[in-house]
């Protein structure tokens, strides 16, 4: 307090009407309103109230004040209320709010809240200002004798208490605002097995706060029953996202035992987050979001650590510069935040987006948070159970983490344990109760350590990253659905770039056994080209090492844009398909994947089949007269001897024999992809694709390789002497021929070298095209 010590201001009790007019005053509060025993408030007013004279632009509460709460009543005068954003009345941003004249309360929230003064009154009037002191201490006493006001107080400091520490309302420093949202809260007695909110509900626009009991948080994935993944406790509240987003419910919510939870209604809702909390974390995160598909923005694993770090640099310029503290250096907080983004990113795109960032605050936000952060990041699929797979390589990435050797100490894990855990047969599954269960019963201490620093870690940051950001300047003026002019300008265009570069890189990689499969599939009776080893020796004899890549330039130029339009198409009809059952994070089924696939499949090859058709002349084509120069000359010279339409022959076998073998190939690798083991950065291991993408090319191949061979027969029919089948039909006519001919075995004909071809080529593919997604910060 500025000017005169309170206790050298010449202070005096208060008459019988003064008194009365000091107990009118406190009355006209709800809080006070409250007290059951309105003598003891008379007696506190009598003794204790003392009257000060404060004299003009002196300040009568300073904001940030802990140690003096007491309430104020102003006798004559008046105040003015100023608030600052960052230091209080002396920071560059105070702004005056508000003012106060006599008969007015001052000071009250603060002691109702049990908070450090949220602003600073000063007085305006040029003779100066006299108020009356109810001490804090006087009314401590009577929140512990009265019942009602007792009740009244206790519950105001724990909803609170419960608001801070929402990470929506953290920058909400107007106590008037912060009180005004306090009593729009509804509280609602419910029975147990009561269900709060329902999965994929939409316009249940309320949010809650537990104040007392317990509930179950319940997921349904598929058709499969719902899974208990989580509950919540008293203090804690659910409900921000789906009115964050406008999106149906993601969980539901139902009661274990009577409970009664506080429920607020839309509209107060976003009046509460639209005017500071929401609006900060919306800054926070578009500073930060380098990462822009569509017009929708995303944070990468490199954006999180700067927000952390800048959280930590916050943290050490507030405690006067110096490291100190475990964890608080950059390499350790990194290796942290890798681990935390890994369960923050639901889809697992390498990305989190807004909603994503918000939910991982409020996950940090409870209370001893490790336990269920461990089982997201153990639950690597996202199904709300823990498999024995799942569970072995998520310990094995916490060792790597800790550089450790992954049979050392309490990490260890011996199969009678885990026969134990998951079943003779490995195929039980721990669900959310069982897994906490395993780690408080004593057989992983050192994990429940490890989860308990890497969240300690996290949660430091976490509450200095707003500051951060505020010390780092925040223009308040910048639109919230204005970008920084220094994000990433991604799209989904970025998706026909990956697809490109991958489908260059892999055919290129396995041209040479491409042209013998060619030459094996077209060769007439008897058979020129017998195996693989001869094939290629007979290649390198007639034509040189230059052999092997005749018509690979013709082939990149067709499977570069073939390849960019497969996976482009893939993920925008996968993601038609989402949006159609709710959004982008829905599970679809494998047949849904399968069809995505195969259209896509369709569309790319209908859009690319002139660069196709050209290419497998090309390939065929030997020794010393070559009829086409190049892929521009065969579609010219094909253009202008047969016509355009000439260009499309075979489309029709084509389409039928792509749609299976695309559909078959993204659908394989999309099932088995999320157990391809990941890295310590989440990202999937390049073995693990190789692996995956060779066995989905290997089932893909198998069952359309038939229709594959008829439809490059028809395309080089009559192209060449050798190239001469009579067909007379289109893909049936030229399948039962081949088989009336050659039998079953002849639909296979070249399908060894074509399988040696395609394991490693679709392998190689989805390797480039997932790093490539990685390096363009895509999801």
């Amino acid at each position: 307090m500025a000017g005169e010590p309170a206790e050298d201001r010449p202070k005096r009790k208060p008459s019988e009407a003064e008194a009365l007019k000091i107990r009118k005053s406190l009355l006209r509060s709800r809080f006070f309103d409250q007290i059951e025993d309105k003598s003891k408030l008379d007696e506190i007013i009598a003794t204790s109230a003392v009257h000060e004279h404060y004299p003009a632009g002196e300040f009568v509460i300073v904001q940030g004040d802990k140690n003096d709460l007491s309430v104020f009543v102003i006798e004559s005068g008046e105040l003015e209320i100023y608030v600052g954003k960052t230091h209080g009345i002396h920071s560059n941003d105070a702004v005056l709010v508000n003012e106060r004249r006599a008969g007015d309360r001052c000071g009250e929230l603060s002691f109702v809240h049990g908070q450090a003064r949220g602003s600073s009154y000063r007085v305006k009037s040029e003779g100066g200002a006299s108020l009356w002191r109810v001490p804090d201490a006087e009314l401590d006493r009577l929140v512990r004798e009265d019942g009602g006001f007792g009740k009244a107080i206790t519950r105001a400091r724990w909803m609170r208490r419960v608001v801070d520490k929402n990470v929506l309302f953290e920058q909400l420093d107007d106590e008037k605002s912060i009180d005004d949202l306090l009593q729009k809260f509804e509280p609602v007695a419910l029975a147990a097995g009561t269900a709060i909110t329902k999965q994929f509900t939409e316009g249940d626009d309320k949010f809650y706060i537990i104040q007392s009991g317990a509930c179950e948080v319940l997921v349904q994935k598929g058709d499969d029953a719902p899974q208990r993944v989580g509950k919540l406790m008293a203090g804690e509240s659910f409900g921000e996202l789906s009115l964050l987003f406008g999106k149906a419910r993601t969980a539901t919510i139902v009661t274990t035992e009577p409970t009664i939870v506080l429920r607020l209604d839309a509209a107060a809702f976003h009046a509460a987050t639209d005017k500071q909390g929401a609006r900060y974390l919306q800054h926070i995160f578009n500073k930060h979001a380098s990462v822009k598909v569509g017009e929708e923005q995303f944070m990468s694993v490199a954006d999180f650590e700067r927000v952390l770090e800048e959280g930590f640099q916050a943290d050490r310029r507030r405690e006067g510069g110096g490291g100190g503290g475990r964890g608080r250096g950059g390499g350790a907080n990194k290796a942290s935040a890798k681990l935390i983004f890994r369960l923050a990113d639901m889809t697992g795109a390498q990305l989190i987006s807004f909603s994503e960032f918000v939910l991982l605050g409020m996950l940090l936000e409870k209370p001893n948070p490790e336990y269920e952060i461990a089982f997201r990041f153990f639950d690597t699929n996202k199904n709300g159970l823990i498999s024995r797979t799942e569970f072995v390589e998520a310990v094995r990435a916490i060792m790597r983490h800790r550089g450790g050797d992954e049979a050392a100490g309490d990490f260890y894990m011996d199969d009678q344990l885990l026969q134990r855990l998951f079943g003779p047969d490995g195929t039980d599954e721990l669900s959310y109760e069982e897994f906490e269960e395993l780690l408080h019963s004593g057989h992983f201490p050192e994990m429940v350590n490890f989860w308990s620093s890497v969240t300690d870690d996290i949660r430091r940051a976490n509450e200095t990253w707003l500051h951060a950001s505020i010390d780092g300047g925040l223009d308040e003026s910048v639109s919230m659905s204005t970008p920084p002019t220094t994000s990433k300008q991604t799209h989904p265009w970025s998706y026909l770039v990956s697809g490109a570069v991958a489908g260059a890189i892999s055919r290129t990689a396995v041209s040479p056994l491409i042209r013998l499969k060619m030459l094996m599939q077209t060769q007439s009776q008897p058979p020129k080209y017998t195996g693989i080893v001869q094939g290629m020796r007979l290649m390198l004899k007639e034509d040189g090492v230059r052999g092997f890549y005749r018509g690979n330039g013709s082939n990149v130029v067709r499977i570069a844009p073939t390849s960019a339009f497969q996976f482009f198409f893939f993920e925008t009809y996968q993601q038609w398909i989402k949006n159609y059952h709710g959004g982008p994070d829905v599970k679809i089924s494998t047949f849904e994947k399968l069809m995505a696939g195969g259209c896509a499949g369709i569309t790319a090859a209908t859009l690319t089949y002139p660069l196709d058709f050209i290419r497998a002349r090309l390939t065929v084509q030997c020794g010393e007269n070559p009829q086409y120069k190049g892929i521009f000359d065969g579609i010219r010279t094909v253009a202008r001897k047969d016509g355009v339409r000439a260009l499309y022959r075979g489309w029709w076998p084509t389409m039928v024999g792509v749609f299976p073998y695309i559909g078959i190939d993204f659908a394989v690798y999309s099932e088995c992809r999320p157990f391809i083991p990941k890295n310590d950065d989440g990202q999937p291991q390049v073995l693990g694709l190789l692996a995956v993408g060779g066995f989905a090319g290997l089932v893909s191949q198998t069952i359309a390789f038939p229709l594959e061979l008829v439809r490059r027969r028809l395309q080089v029919q009559g192209f060449t002497k050798h190239n001469t089948y009579d067909y007379s039909g289109g893909i049936w006519d030229a399948l039962k021929k081949t088989v009336q001919k050659d039998g079953c075995k002849g639909l296979y004909r070249g399908n060894t070298a074509n399988y040696l071809k395609a394991v490693p080529s679709i392998g190689i593919s989805f390797v480039v095209y997932e790093k490539m997604k990685f390096v363009l910060n895509i999801c």
